[in-house]
């Protein structure tokens, strides 16, 4: 298999729909893969207290990254061998869950933590695959002609949905969990260049990073080309990689390549401020957000949901609430 030391685009990941946390004290923290420096590295949300978690002989040319809170792990793809690790969120207990022939050049990943899966794109095959969090139990849920070229996945554990963005081909498409039921909710008319997308269940709102357009974008997922918006344009974006979501703060993060930076926003689109930048990071591929604060109270709840989604659910409680203000800039 070849080397894949640098991609023409970088991959994306994802944010599951619903908030969900791992019953724990840590405080939140924005986490981030340097592929060139086969680093995988963490802060504070505000991008204080920089640490490396994982590097040679460790790991190897990481390319997309996404935190499950709620079980304490980061997932992460390793371009070189085209494997799937995970990791304890302090970078301990490094094992590889997801290995060829179960996965094929995986390009972006997307954690469902209240279903207890992980999902995989693979653009050179057109397929998106799902697995256990383990690892086991792999299979391919989307193919051709259903999907074409994925590279970037996302999961709304709230309405039982994957949404995939699609690249060359333009277009942003959902399915069940099982990936019956798949139908477009953005065509080619709004998307061009898409790398990263994101949901936001509980609001019933889509994000997309678009790479060579500078900008993110932002539609309702009730319909076809729902309320498609310029979320945030080339004035406070530029050349993004990916996008994750901090649902418990109403933030965006997202990573810039060229710039090498990382920078956040509000929901609202206010508040943009660059949190990391050289020489803390060089050329960051991928980021996601443990949003997880201390004031946190997490409860299983053991009653059923219906039966294609899961038989597990959180609900939380923050203090005090969040809110979103401030302005560009």
């Amino acid at each position: 298999m070849p080397i894949r030391r640098k991609r023409s685009f970088v991959l994306a990941l994802a944010a599951v729909g619903s908030v969900l946390f791992a019953p724990s004290a840590r405080a939140g923290k924005v986490y981030w893969v340097q592929s060139f420096e086969d680093r995988i590295q963490r802060a504070n949300l505000d991008g204080t207290a920089s640490q490396i978690l994982l590097q040679p002989p460790f790991v190897f040319d990481p390319i997309a990254i996404a935190v499950d809170p709620a079980g304490g792990k980061f997932y992460f793809i390793q371009g070189f061998d085209n494997n799937v690790l995970r990791a304890d969120l302090g970078g301990a207990n490094l094992q590889t869950v997801l290995a060829p022939p179960q996965v094929f050049d995986p390009i972006a990943i997307a954690v469902d933590s209240v279903g207890g899966k992980i999902y995989c794109a693979q653009s050179f095959d057109d397929k998106i695959s799902r697995a256990n969090l383990d690892g086991s139990a792999s299979e391919t849920i989307v193919a051709p002609p259903t999907s074409l070229n994925p590279v970037a996945v996302a999961v709304d554990s709230i309405a039982g949905k994957i949404y995939w963005a699609e690249n060359p081909g333009n277009r942003i498409r959902r399915a069940n969990l099982n990936g019956t039921n798949a139908e477009t909710v953005v065509d080619p008319i709004f998307v061009a260049d898409a790398v990263s997308i994101a949901v936001d269940g509980g609001n019933g709102k889509l994000y997309w990073a678009e790479r060579s357009g500078d900008r993110i974008r932002r539609a309702d997922t009730t319909a076809l080309n729902a309320n498609v918006v310029t979320f945030l344009d080339a004035l406070f974006v530029s050349d993004p990689v990916s996008i994750s979501l901090d649902l418990v703060n109403a933030r965006i993060y997202w990573a810039e390549a060229a710039d090498s930076r990382i920078r956040r926003a509000d929901l609202t689109g206010a508040g943009v401020v660059t949190i990391l930048e050289a020489p803390l990071l060089f050329d960051p591929l991928s980021v996601s957000v443990d949003p997880t604060p201390s004031s946190v109270v997490v409860v299983w709840n053991s009653d059923p949901l219906s039966p294609d989604r899961t038989t597990r659910s959180l609900r939380f409680t923050v203090s005090p609430p969040a809110t979103a203000t401030g302005t560009p800039g």
